[in-house]
Parts: C-alpha cells; structure tokens; sequence
C-alpha cells in the first residue's frame, strides 16, 4: 500500500490513497462512495478482505496490484482475466503510475473492463453461485477426511437453498 499511498502525495490531483484506520480523523470512504471513482485501486493486504467484488460491481475499471506471496484471494479470482476484468499493476509507485496513466490513455478499453467487470459481479457471484462453491468446496473438504462426522445434539440438516431460507425466518 506505500507505494499507493506515496503516489497520492506526490499527485494529489491524480490519486486520492491513506492509510486509515477506524479512528482515523479521515473517516472511511464506504463501499458505495468508492463508485464515484473513475478508477479504483485494490492493493492485498495483511489480511483477508471482501472489498473486491464490491469494486468490481461498481462499473469504474479496477487496478488489481499483483503483490508476490499474497496468500489472500477471493474463490472467484481465478475466473477473471487481466484487461478484461480488472487491468494488472505491479506492486511498485512507477508500475501502479503507469498502469493508471494506460487506463487513461484508452478510455474505451478502461470503460469496457470496468463494464466487463460489473457483469462479472451480477452473472457469477449471485448468492446461489457463491452457495454452489460452498457446498462443493465443502464436498471436497468431507472427501479429504479420514473420520466420521458426528452431528451435535439439535444439529439442523441443510439439503437446499429452502432449507437456508427458512433458517432465516
């Protein structure tokens, strides 16, 4: 995130990044203020964020930055292809200036990837998509076993997406 962060310094016109924390005198931009960006950026983190798909759903092009050794992405990532889902920056200030000056250079391919992005959101992460790789990532995990599962006393069996409805009533 530096290297974000000391781009926004040294353009403050061009890059609106800080660190922030929830105390932060700056306040959080919330997820629906992000879509009044014309570009957005999503740098991996120390530790597991959701933002993504949320960036994505917005319509503006996303800055992915590659960053060696992350360990944190999302189960839908591998679906999505550099400069048609999101446009790939390296980690450093010159790569992330550089991939945002590119964006800007080709606002028509910028204006189709963030579309491509947003349709990505509404057709592939519906919730009953995101229940199917639960349950199969769920069927793999109980195959890779190598004891039985014993029910807890007052356990609930789920069979359906009715059966997680009504648990929400």
């Amino acid at each position: 995130r530096r290297p974000l962060v000391a781009l926004s310094h040294a353009q403050p016109w061009s890059v609106n990044a800080h660190f922030t924390r929830s105390t932060s005198p700056l306040g959080l931009v919330s997820l629906r203020d992000h879509c009044r960006y014309q570009y957005l950026v999503n740098v991996a983190g120390a530790t597991y964020s959701a933002r993504l798909k949320y960036l994505l759903a917005c319509g503006s092009p996303v800055i992915q930055v590659q960053q060696e050794g992350s360990q944190h992405t999302e189960f839908f990532e591998p679906l999505m292809r550099v400069n048609k889902h999101f446009l790939a920056a390296g980690a450093s200030q010159e790569d992330i200036e550089r991939t945002l000056a590119k964006a800007r250079s080709t606002p028509l391919l910028s204006a189709e990837v963030g579309k491509a992005a947003q349709d990505f959101v509404s057709d592939c992460l519906r919730v009953r998509d995101v229940y199917f790789y639960m349950r199969e990532l769920l069927q793999v995990y109980a195959s890779a076993l190598n004891y039985r599962v014993q029910p807890t006393a007052g356990a609930i069996q789920i069979l359906s997406h009715d059966d997680i409805d009504l648990l929400a009533l």
